[in-house]
């Protein structure tokens, strides 16, 4: 069943996400798209928050807030054309790359193209209005070019557009084969001439099934076939990586994701599509109960490693990547923090940010270690002041949506570095309500890997576990406890961890109070002085 058209409705060939809840009146949001494949993609997204809304837990303009903002997600994720698709094609631009000495020729123009942005991502422009969107960000970047050049990247931007939007509805129809082919167009040309990696499965499973001795039981096979899924939908750009840029920590981290997701063969998961399944998993914390088993995610890793070994042996690689690949396979320490400079950086990279509320959920993670669904639900009557140290401090708790454990429910004073920041300024300037109301759960990671790619950050440490927003949490326990000097029970209340002493249960103590916290919070500095060597 197609769950994402069920809540499409369309008025004047333009698409809107309706959804109507027992006792309750219907809404409707427009998504600005007369793409039917598009707005199947962005109904999909908000699958989660839909069921949320029918269910009753999520209120008719909380979820309209956030249908707006995955449309404008949408906009901002399409805008990117990878620049080396643009350098064969048309052959009249590729010519121009190796001539003109003019550094705000083409070829300085083309140099840039990773991160083109286009203003109207979601449907195509006629030629004028496609130029004038082109020479807009052109102006932007300081690049001049003539009208010639202009109008053949206007078309170049509208093929480029039409190239992807069939490319998605490829794979919404689950036409996987068709889909690997469309996205090899943007593929660097250039940089490996290595098959992909989907190639390389291709090969590999033919090659297992037509096996004379011991042909690939079906059972294996359809294994296989859900593992591929799962690497298609989840992690795209490994499936059209070329097999000899593909490292060892994109491994790990293909196999340790896998553990986040739900066991696909039970309800509600086992009636969802790919689309709706990573929609549902971005909206709402699957139980530990019902997630993958460490066992599936151990047989992923040796999927992998056969899959590498089978290039081993037909030459197409020296040596396998996945070779003797040992992974720690629990969901919580599978993660990497910040360090002290990468920390530093990434705070520099939240107070540049245009994106207001974007910025203080930021810098509320980097200062507190608070989980992402605890600081989005934040409203503004829990930020308040403590008589006694003369404190700001934020409550978090159940009463604003909900939160982990029992343990969560907590009161923290808010970083001396964000009330000198101008936090407080920004809490009295919000409306009732909701402080991030365009802010939400996990959809959070995909801005913060654009913050890491922009500030310099690796989105993997040297072991390569993966740093996300979870682990700005990592980080703020690891600099308290290198600090010295403060209470193990305080650093657990202040993220909201189990409070204990030696590993058991202090059931004589029942918190600190905010003036308690306020110098262990303060003591949590992320300054040059400190860089780690």
């Amino acid at each position: 069943m197609d769950y994402a058209a069920s809540y499409l409705t369309q008025r004047n060939r333009i698409y809107y996400l309706q959804v109507r809840a027992p006792a309750k009146p219907p809404i409707r949001v427009s998504l600005k798209t007369d793409s039917a494949s598009t707005a199947r993609i962005l109904v999909g997204k908000l699958l989660g928050a839909v069921a949320l809304f029918r269910a009753g837990n999520l209120c008719a303009k909380d979820l309209k807030v956030m249908a707006r903002s995955v449309v404008e997600e949408y906009e901002q994720e399409h805008r990117a054309i990878h620049y080396q698709a643009l350098k064969s094609r048309p052959a009249s631009i590729s010519e121009q790359l190796s001539g003109g000495e003019d550094p705000r020729s083409i070829k300085a123009v083309l140099s840039v193209m990773e991160n083109w942005q286009f203003l109207n991502p979601l449907s195509t422009l006629d030629l004028s209005s496609a130029k004038a969107d082109v020479a807009e960000w052109l102006e932007e970047k300081g690049f001049t070019v003539d009208d010639e050049t202009l109008q053949e990247l206007a078309i170049l931007r509208n093929k480029l557009w039409k190239k992807r939007a069939d490319a998605n509805q490829l794979l919404m129809d689950n036409r996987l084969s068709e889909y690997d082919q469309a996205v090899e167009y943007f593929r660097d040309e250039g940089a490996s001439d290595a098959i992909s990696f989907v190639d390389l499965y291709d090969q590999f499973l033919h090659s297992k099934v037509n096996d004379p001795v011991k042909p690939l039981k079906p059972k294996q096979q359809q294994e296989y076939e859900r593992f591929m899924a799962y690497i298609r939908h989840i992690h795209p750009d490994f499936t059209s990586t070329a097999i000899d840029c593909i490292e060892r920590k994109q491994i790990r981290s293909v196999v340790q994701d896998y553990l986040r997701l739900p066991r696909l063969n039970t309800s509600p998961y086992k009636q969802m599509s790919w689309p709706e399944l990573v929609a549902y998993v971005d909206e709402v914390d699957i139980p530990e109960s019902d997630r993958q088993s460490q066992g599936s995610a151990d047989n992923l890793r040796k999927f992998l490693q056969g899959v590498f070994a089978y290039a081993v042996t037909e030459d197409h690689l020296k040596d396998s990547p996945a070779r003797g690949l040992k992974l720690n396979l629990d969901l919580e320490s599978n993660r990497g923090y910040y360090r002290q400079h990468e920390a530093l950086l990434m705070g520099q990279g939240f107070l540049s940010m245009d994106h207001t509320e974007r910025k203080w959920v930021g810098l509320l993670a980097l200062y507190h270690g608070c989980r992402a669904g605890e600081i989005t639900q934040l409203r503004k009557q829990d930020i308040r002041l403590d008589a006694a140290s003369e404190r700001y401090y934020m409550v978090i708790s159940d009463s604003a949506g909900s939160t982990k454990t029992k343990n969560s429910n907590r009161s923290v004073p808010i970083h001396k570095q964000l009330l000198e920041y101008g936090f407080i300024d920004y809490v009295k300037g919000c409306a009732d309500g909701l402080l991030f109301p365009n802010c939400h759960g996990q959809k959070m990671t995909s801005w913060l890997y654009g913050l890491q790619r922009q500030v310099g950050v690796e989105r993997y440490d040297e072991q390569g576990l993966k740093r996300d927003f979870h682990s700005f949490r990592h980080t703020v326990v690891t600099m308290l406890r290198r600090t010295g000097g403060i209470n193990e029970s305080a650093i657990q209340q202040i993220v909201g961890h189990k409070v204990t002493s030696l590993g058991q249960t202090d059931v004589y103590t029942h918190g600190f109070e905010v003036r308690d916290l306020v110098t262990v919070v303060d003591r949590l500095e992320y300054t040059t002085e400190s860089y780690e060597k």
